[in-house]
């Protein structure tokens, strides 16, 4: 901190404590020499409330609380007060309506120190919000990406384990597909903490890559479908609903059921009773019991369960379960909403 910042955060601080040992100077002035005869004295003491008004001000706007909570009130009895030993000759309503009259530049005063305050007050609020939420997003963001990926290397490195005696060719493939997993996962944790500044987090033609790199890693057959109508009509809010429920998917396949052959991941437009829509449907062609072949971690992150919160906040339907003797997640927005975003 410099030296002219270390001066201005001196004198700001000290406002609140300056403001109170001000007012009872103003007060002593008034009520210890000032009488209706003595006009002398009120001009000074007027000059005195003037700076006092400043003071307040000032106080408002940059004191500690703690400072604050002393030197307003007492500013504020010492404005509406200090007329009243030059009034001695006034009733008891005349020298109510001289405080009140008085009252008003006070509240002035704290109004325009008080207004930056918290104004101030609400832009921290507001940073510290979006901090929060900027905090919450990577949590999703690693959970959605990364352990897709770590999810992949967990499985290769137990496979390996099982059949590393009877088979070391096979166990040397799975330590290469190890090899690919941990080189995606450390490109995605570059992606999320790239997201967290980028304006198109999720595009949809990423879905294809992401297909790719999953059927690479555990030689589960996985394609994609991917109808053009249905691209242009996702939204970057959408677009990255769509990725992640992809992922949160494939990232399943692999816990739950590592024997699947076929993957099939279908983007496109349908005809509804409500109106047009876009769908994702990833089926594969095990019936998923919900726990993973090889034991161990179950669950974590954000899971199917935010991303159909997240879907139904665009007013889409999300669904999960066994379909025709297959495993299907299904995923649908109305293409009005999506083309409002």
């Amino acid at each position: 901190m410099t030296v002219p910042n270390k001066v201005k955060r001196l004198a700001t601080g000290r406002t609140g404590s300056t403001t109170a040992v001000f007012s009872v100077l103003t007060l002593a002035v008034a009520f210890g020499f000032g009488t209706a005869s003595r006009p002398e004295v009120a001009s000074v003491t007027l000059l005195m409330v003037l700076v006092l008004l400043t003071l307040l001000a000032g106080a408002f706007r940059w004191a500690p609380q703690r400072h604050l909570n002393i030197g307003a009130p007492l500013a504020g009895f010492t404005i509406a007060l200090w007329p009243v030993p030059f009034m001695s000759d006034s009733s008891l309503l005349e020298h109510v309506g001289a405080a009140a009259f008085w009252a008003v530049p006070a509240l002035g005063a704290a109004l325009i120190g008080g207004y930056p305050r918290w104004m101030e007050h609400r832009r921290l609020f507001a940073v510290a919000q979006a901090r929060e939420t900027q905090r919450l997003e990577l949590s999703r963001d690693l959970h959605d990406f990364v352990a897709h990926d770590i999810s992949g290397i967990v499985v290769q490195a137990q496979a390996a384990r099982f059949v590393a005696h009877n088979d070391p060719g096979a166990a040397v493939v799975a330590l290469e597909r190890i090899e690919r997993a941990g080189l995606a996962a450390l490109s995605a944790i570059d992606r999320a903490v790239h997201m967290l500044g980028a304006s198109d987090p999720a595009a949809p033609e990423r879905l294809e890559d992401l297909v790719t790199r999953f059927t690479r890693a555990d030689g589960t057959a996985a394609r994609a479908n991917i109808a053009p109508d249905a691209e242009q009509a996702l939204s970057r809010e959408t677009a990255a609903t769509v990725y992640r429920v992809v992922v949160e998917a494939l990232t399943n396949v692999r816990r739950h059921a590592p024997e699947a052959v076929q993957v099939t991941v279908t983007l496109g437009t349908v005809n509804r009773p409500e109106g047009a829509a876009v769908q994702l449907s990833i089926i594969n062609d095990v019936q998923t019991a919900g726990v993973s072949r090889f034991g161990g971690r179950e669950q974590g992150g954000s899971g199917l369960l935010a991303l159909a919160e997240r879907v139904f906040a665009f007013g889409g339907s999300f669904e999960a379960g066994e379909r025709e003797g297959c495993w299907q997640v299904l995923a649908v927005f109305p293409v009005t909403l999506i083309g409002a975003t």
